[in-house]
C-alpha cells in the first residue's frame, strides 16, 4: 500500500511539476503531426495508416485557439456586455441619469458637500413619510437612490486628481527621506574627519614630547655621520616618507560638506 502511494507522493511534491494537459490544446498542429510522423517511422511502421489519418482530419474538428485580443481603441464583447478597451468614465448623460450637479469646470469638494447634505436631508425626509405616510416611501428612495449615483459618479471622477496627489506625496516624502540621509551621511563624514585630524595631532604632540624629554639621544643621533648608501643595479634609493603628513594632506584636500 505504502508503495503504491509513494509515487505519487513524489509527484506531488516535485519541484518542477508537469504542465496542466490543457496546454496540448494549442500546439501547432502540422508542426507537431510532422514531427510524431518522423519520430514513429523509424521505430514502428505500422503506424502510418494512423499518421495518415490524423493528417487528414479537417481543421474544423481541432480544439480552437485563444482569440486574439482586442486592439487599443477597440470594444468587446463578455458576458453578454460591450466593453472598451479604453477605460473612459461614462457620462451621467450615457447612463440616462440625471445630473444633479453643474457641468462643466467644479469644485469637486464643494459639490461632494453639497450631496452629502442633501442625502442626509433627504434620509430624515423618507423617516418622517415612513411615520406620516408609509405608502409614498418610493419616492424618497429614488431621490436618495440618485443622490447617491451622483455622488459615487463625481467621486469616481476625482480619481485621477486623487492618484496624481497621492504619487506627488509619496516621492515627496521619498525626497525628504533621501535628504536627511544624505545630510546624516554628511555629518558622519564630517564628524570621521575631526576625529582623524584630532588624533594626528595628538600622535604629532606625543612625538614633540618625547623629542623634548631625550635632547641627548636627539643630538648623538645628530652628530652621527651619515653613511654612504649603495645602490645596486636592480635596486632603487626609497626615499623615506612621512605617511601621517600625507594622510593629513589628503584630508586637507577634501572640501568640507556645506
Amino acid at each position: 500500500m505504502n508503495a503504491a502511494a509513494s509515487p505519487q507522493q513524489i509527484e506531488n511534491v516535485s519541484t518542477f511539476p508537469p504542465p496542466p494537459p490543457f496546454y496540448k490544446l494549442y500546439l501547432n498542429y502540422d508542426s507537431d503531426i510532422d514531427s510524431t510522423a518522423t519520430t514513429s517511422a523509424t521505430t514502428d511502421p505500422s503506424t502510418s495508416s494512423t499518421l495518415s489519418e490524423q493528417q487528414s482530419i479537417p481543421n474544423i474538428i481541432l480544439p480552437l485557439q485563444p482569440p486574439i485580443p482586442p486592439k487599443q481603441g477597440s470594444n468587446y464583447n463578455q458576458f453578454g456586455q460591450t466593453y472598451s478597451t479604453v477605460d473612459v468614465l461614462p457620462t451621467l448623460d450615457e447612463l440616462d441619469m440625471v445630473q444633479l450637479y453643474p457641468k462643466g469646470d467644479i469644485e469637486p469638494i464643494s459639490e461632494l458637500k453639497k450631496l452629502n447634505r442633501s442625502i442626509l436631508f433627504n434620509y430624515l425626509q423618507l423617516l418622517e413619510t415612513l411615520i406620516e405616510n408609509p405608502s409614498d416611501f418610493k419616492t424618497k428612495v429614488d431621490d436618495i437612490s440618485l443622490l447617491f449615483i451622483n455622488f459615487h459618479h463625481l467621486l469616481n471622477s476625482y480619481r485621477p486628481h486623487q492618484a496624481r496627489e497621492t504619487l506627488l506625496s509619496i516621492m515627496t516624502e521619498q525626497i525628504k527621506n533621501r535628504t536627511q540621509s544624505n545630510q546624516l551621511l554628511k555629518k558622519s563624514l564630517e564628524t570621521c574627519k575631526e576625529s582623524l585630524i584630532q588624533t594626528f595631532n595628538n600622535l604629532n604632540n606625543e612625538t614633540e614630547e618625547k623629542e623634548k624629554l631625550s635632547p641627548t639621544l636627539a643630538t648623538t643621533t645628530k652628530e652621527q655621520p651619515s653613511t654612504p648608501q649603495t645602490i645596486n643595479k636592480n635596486e632603487e634609493l626609497v626615499k623615506p616618507t612621512n605617511w601621517l603628513d600625507q594622510l593629513v594632506n589628503e584630508l586637507s584636500k577634501i572640501e568640507k560638506p556645506q
